[in-house]
């Protein structure tokens, strides 16, 4: 029982269908495979040129800033070295020279807004406490409570000095500030961060933002708190951050501060490219599916169902039903002409062995015949044997008699050479062969 097992799971394994199945499946798994690689090497590719681009984009944004804040340094340090009206106040305290100094400094802020935006303040403060605060902008300007918000900011870097562009949230405003400490006063000036954003513009789904290094965003995003993103950025112009909505995140470090230009773009977004790849990929393995599928059908149909008809033939034939002959479906020219030169050969098997069962009859009814001849050459003598005693004895109407009966069981023997003869024939025979007896052994032999 395991031998047939075995010879079956062979049949089966060497079977055309079964080869053909893993040439299918050899085929459409590797597809599915490179397709699978194709979506993520484009999904990978995608990304990776867009990051470059964002990029690159970020670094003009950067260079931009730092240029507009390498403007207003240029400015603040040829102030200290060339403003006439601040070596007065220097020089001068509490006298209408260092009043009429304060006047002329502010005036000189004030018209310094046209030149240098996006600057938003200027700033000049003595050790004496006095301050000379200029705000820029009409849309930015500075209230009463801000205002002192913004003084006390600035007496406590008195004691700091900070060698670049620094970054604060005093007064409920995201600001970058500049300080230069000279002797003992303080020249500055202030940058409102929303202000300075508004100059980039990004679309949808972008988020451009300044961050300190400590990670901490400006403007204060609560985004950036919902999806858990990280702004802990060391090494890396771009990276995956964000839970549960991910994002893409690029920075740009500034050569003028201690800060880093930051844009957030939704991965989403990022990709929106993508789908239409993706969809192009759907499509083209939906169309190979389909392709294999149909044939599939095609080979089933136009070889497998020839091969299976035949080999359902050959079985029966193998079982002895002559009758067995292969339908012909006309898919293929060739299996055409195997199924009818299979149907031909089986007509002429079928013709042959019927000629040989002929040729077998033919020598059973010779031998028979033979038999006959054997066995009449016999009788014949004896009852020619009987008509000669009775001649002697001139008993003429027993010779009659005998002569009559031994033709009529001649006359059948070399006329019914048939395989069939008539019932009534074969007993009116009988009837004849016991009258003969009769005549030979008289007296002796009765027959009713």
């Amino acid at each position: 029982m395991v031998f047939c097992k075995d010879s079956i799971a062979a049949m089966n394994f060497y079977s055309l269908k079964t080869k053909f199945m893993m040439i299918f499946i050899g085929i459409t798994i590797p597809l599915i495979i490179l397709l699978v690689f194709q979506n993520l090497y484009a999904r990978k590719v995608v990304q990776n040129q867009v990051s470059d681009s964002e990029q690159k984009l970020l670094q003009q944004f950067t260079k931009q800033i730092d240029r507009n804040l390498g403007n207003i340094d240029t400015y603040l340090v040829d102030f200290i070295v060339n403003d006439h009206y601040y070596q007065i106040i220097i020089d001068s305290t509490k006298t209408d020279q260092y009043e009429y100094g304060k006047l002329q400094i502010f005036n000189e802020f004030e018209n310094t807004a046209n030149v240098y935006a996006p600057l938003n303040g200027l700033f000049l403060y003595m050790s004496n406490g006095d301050i000379i605060l200029s705000a820029f902008q009409s849309d930015q300007t500075v209230e009463l409570a801000e205002r002192d918000e913004l003084c006390k900011f600035i007496k406590s870097q008195y004691d700091t000095q900070p060698t670049s562009w620094i970054l604060d949230r005093s007064g409920g405003r995201d600001r970058l500030f500049r300080i230069l400490r000279v002797s003992d006063t303080l020249l500055g000036a202030w940058i409102d961060v929303s202000v300075l954003m508004q100059d980039f513009t990004t679309p949808n789904g972008k988020i451009l933002l300044l961050a300190s290094q400590d990670g901490t965003p400006y403007p204060n995003i609560s985004l950036i708190y919902k999806n858990h993103i990280d702004l802990h950025m060391q090494g890396q112009s771009y990276r995956r951050t964000g839970e549960p909505d991910r994002y893409i995140e690029f920075n740009a470090a500034s050569t003028k501060g201690n800060f880093r230009l930051i844009e957030l773009i939704a991965e989403k977004k990022l990709l929106e490219a993508l789908p239409s790849v993706q969809n192009f990929n759907y499509i083209v393995s939906i169309v190979l599916a389909v392709a294999l599928l149909f044939f599939y059908l095609f080979f089933s149909r136009a070889v497998l169902r020839p091969l299976r008809l035949l080999n359902y033939a050959m079985d029966r034939l193998r079982q002895g039903d002559f009758s067995a002959r292969v339908i012909t479906a006309h898919n293929s020219q060739e299996f055409d002409h195997v199924h009818e030169t299979f149907n031909d050969m089986v007509s002429q098997i079928t013709e042959l062995k019927i000629h040989v069962y002929e040729e077998q009859l033919r020598a059973h009814q010779s031998e028979l015949l033979f038999l006959r001849l054997q066995i009449n050459p016999h009788f014949f003598l004896n009852s020619l044997n009987i008509i000669y005693q009775q001649v002697s004895l001139q008993n003429y109407a027993l010779i009659q008699e005998m002569v009559k009966s031994l033709s009529k069981y001649f006359q059948f023997l070399f006329r019914n050479t048939a395989n069939f003869i008539q019932l009534r024939e074969e007993w009116e025979h009988i009837q004849n062969y016991m009258h003969i007896q009769e005549l030979r052994f008289p007296n002796r032999l009765f027959c009713q």
